[in-house]
């Protein structure tokens, strides 16, 4: 007898774009949570606003590429987001800063050979922390397919990229008193603190337009959480 066909895994319609995005303020929410003593309702909107913003750029431009990488594409810039917010938050953590990409590079070598056992014993500690910030993609994985995107989702992606940033902006210099870390007092590790990682990077990325004296790094004696 010929064998019955298997049945169809049943999966989600949910496009890769909305996973992309999703990732980018699920993890600034939860880094923010972690190294936040007192969560204050107007930072933690321009943190949320921020974030959703870059989420929603990072998506407008995944949903540009074909369908068939849609899934494989998202999953992929999710967990590089992943990567990068579990390592400046393992990095904090242990030398008490946050770490411009340049640094978190030219530090790398030093780090590695010094202090991997450290660099280990941190990520042991924090496997469940890691966990958290992986559930989403796998469930992405295991239980969901992507879905067409329409111009009119694309068109609406534009909108709130646009519309989150200009309210995070207006956010900051009403709701906070921070503002000068966005302009003359920037400093990586309290923009990080203040107004999440990635803003953190876009303000880098801004500065290093401008000319800078090359970071002479220096590893100081890490400090080992209790």
């Amino acid at each position: 007898m010929p064998k019955s066909p298997k049945p169809e895994k049943k999966t989600i319609p949910l496009p890769g774009w909305l996973l992309a995005a999703g990732m980018v303020l699920y993890c600034e929410l939860i880094l923010h949570s972690w190294i936040t003593e007192t969560l204050e309702l107007g930072r933690l909107a321009v943190v949320a606003g921020f974030a959703l913003g870059c989420g929603t750029l990072m998506g407008l431009i995944l949903s540009h590429l074909p369908r068939k990488l849609h899934k494989v594409t998202a999953i992929g810039v999710s967990l590089l987001v992943v990567v990068l917010y579990v390592a400046e938050f393992i990095l904090s953590e242990t030398y008490q800063n946050f770490m411009t990409p340049q640094t978190m590079v030219a530090g790398a070598g030093g780090i590695a050979q010094d202090y991997l056992l450290l660099t280990l014993k941190m990520i042991g500690r924090n496997l469940g922390r890691i966990l958290l910030l992986l559930a989403p993609i796998a469930a992405y994985g295991l239980w969901c397919r992507p879905k067409p995107v329409l111009w009119r989702t694309r068109a609406l992606l534009a909108y709130l990229t646009i519309l989150c940033y200009i309210l995070s902006f207006l956010g900051v210099s009403f709701l906070t008193d921070d503002s000068k870390l966005l302009s003359s007092a920037y400093n990586f590790d309290s923009v990080v603190r203040s107004f999440g990682l990635n803003m953190g990077l876009t303000m880098e990325m801004l500065q290093g337009a401008l000319p800078q004296e090359a970071p002479d790094f220096a590893i100081e004696v890490p400090v080992t959480p209790p």
